[in-house]
Parts: structure tokens; sequence; C-alpha cells
């Protein structure tokens, strides 16, 4: 739009100097009671010789001004043609044949991505269910396990898991890792607080950007809190048998999240064998 009126102003001030010009040559020679013998001859009448060759200047001037304004007013058109063909889904041969290699290239690239994407969740998920006896030995060990594979696969930096006492209908701490603080929730009800709610859905619930001072990490560096939060409930026969809660540093990403996703009913599955 800028070239465009640049063009309007200059098409503008070069017709304004040509009718100028114009209207001077042709008030001179209206005035003018020489004879037309007269204003040919060069020697004598030099200005007139001048106003002709100014003259034929502006006259060419104006022909290539107009031939340009055309050639630019065809080419905008073409323009406004063609985006107005893309718009309704109409192109020509070869927009077409490019538009189509663009596609199955994206489309390409999207397959190739999802195919690593898949071959991570994979490999990450067969890290996480690889167990030793001893963590396959009792109940607190295997929730011991898992935390600690999260913390080393995902970067885990703050774990809890409770068990279901059906005596006391309630979720008791059954261990904990790198958390340090004295004030850890010893136990809950279903339906209490965020851990209580997940038990009571059996879906696992993630939250990212954790309310400051809602968990805090310490170590020898310092201490720091978690952006997010993970609450997994381990569910056999349709009931929640246990729950981890893991903090981490980083917001959960997708890789995390279809992880979990594949993992719950595999540790639902391994759970219930502490259950006979």
């Amino acid at each position: 739009m800028k070239s465009l009126n640049d063009i309007k102003n200059i098409a503008i001030i070069l017709t304004l100097a040509y009718a100028g010009i114009t209207v001077t040559f042709l008030t001179y020679m209206a005035t003018s009671v020489r004879t037309y013998n007269e204003i040919i001859t060069y020697k004598e009448h030099e200005i007139n010789l001048a106003f002709g060759y100014l003259f034929l200047i502006g006259m060419f001037t104006l022909v290539v001004l107009l031939l340009f304004l055309f050639y630019r007013a065809i080419t905008i058109s073409n323009r406004l043609l063609q985006q107005a063909d893309r718009a309704s889904g109409n192109y020509t041969i070869v927009e077409s044949v490019e538009l189509d290699k663009e596609r199955r290239a994206n489309e390409e690239k999207m397959r190739e991505a999802k195919l690593l994407f898949d071959k991570e969740v994979e490999s990450k998920l067969t890290a996480m269910l690889i167990f030793s006896p001893e963590n396959l030995a009792e109940d607190t060990a295997f929730l011991e396990a898992i935390m600690l594979k999260m913390a080393k696969e995902f970067s885990a930096v703050q774990g809890l898991a409770y068990k279901y006492n059906k005596t006391n209908k309630a979720f008791e701490l059954a261990a904990t890792y790198a958390y340090f603080s004295e004030n850890v929730k010893q136990s809950f009800t279903l339906d209490e607080g965020i851990p209580g709610q997940v038990a009571v859905k059996k879906e696992s619930l993630k939250i990212n950007n954790v309310p400051q001072g809602y968990l805090t990490v310490l170590s020898g560096l310092g201490k720091g809190t978690p952006s997010a939060l993970y609450v997994i409930p381990i569910v056999v026969d349709s009931e929640t048998v246990a729950l981890l809660e893991l903090a981490f540093f980083n917001n959960i990403d997708e890789l995390l999240q279809q992880v979990v996703e594949q993992l719950e009913p595999k540790l639902g599955n391994i759970y219930a064998k502490f259950l006979k």
C-alpha cells in the first residue's frame, strides 16, 4: 500500500508539472505575434525552441508514466485475483503441485515426530516397569520404587505415597521421597483435599503453577518451591488402594502425561498382588 501511494504521489506531481509546462507554452504561443517561420527559427527564437523541447519531454514523460501505471494496475489486479483464487481454494496446476508437496512434507514431518514421541513414551514406560525382587517384596517397597523411578526418569523432586486403610477408612502415609518437612500430612479421608478428590474420582490429576508455599523442597543448596504437582491413584478392582503425590520443578509435559496414563492400569495390576 505504501508503494502504491508513492506512485500516486509521483503521478500527481508529474501531471501537474506537465500541465504547467503545457499551459506556459500555449500562453506564450497565444500572446506571440511572430510568424510561424519566426517561431521555428533557432537563432532568433531559442526560447520558443526550448519550450518545444520541454513540451516533447513532458509528452514523453506522460506516456511513460501512463504505461508504468497501466503495468502496475495489471500487476496488482493479477495479484488480487491470485489471492482471491487461493482464498476460494482455486489454484493453478503449478501452485497445486507445490502445495501438495508442501502438505506431504509437513505430514511426513508430523508422522516422524509422532513415531519418535511414541518410541520415547514406550522407552520411559518400559523403564518405569522394571522392578527388582526387593521392590516387589511388599507394597511399601513398591511405592518407594515408583517414586525413585519418577525421580530418575522425569526429575521428580519430592514424593509422598499413601496406602488405604480399610479399618480407619483413610489413606495413611506409607513412604516419602526427598520430603523433609515435619508438617507432612499423615493421613486423609476420601474426598478430603486434592488427594482425597483424586482417590474418589480414580483419575490422576496434574497441577501446573502450584501456589507459592504449597510445597517446599529442601537441599544442601537451600530450598525451593516446585511448580507442578502430579497426584496419581493406584486402582484395583475399581477402588483406589494407594496414591502418589509427586512434585516437579518444571511443568508437567505431554511425555510424562502419556506415560502416566499408560502406567496407571499396570501399577494397579502389580499392586493387586499385595492385596491377596
